[in-house]
């Protein structure tokens, strides 16, 4: 039989591990965002403004 001790462990853990998750997904969601973000303002800077084509 598991002590309470064991079992309140294995709980700490079980959020540790999903806190970790979260704050990586977390991390990668702003470093994709902030690519998307570079790339959108590259973009924009290589497009030719129209009343440079007129």
């Amino acid at each position: 039989m598991l002590n309470a001790s064991f079992g309140r462990e294995l709980v700490e853990a079980h959020l540790r591990d999903a806190l970790q998750q979260a704050e990586h997904r977390r991390l990668v969601g702003c470093l994709k965002r902030d690519r998307r973000a570079a790339s959108a303002r590259r973009k924009a800077a290589a497009t030719p403004c129209p009343q440079d084509l007129g």
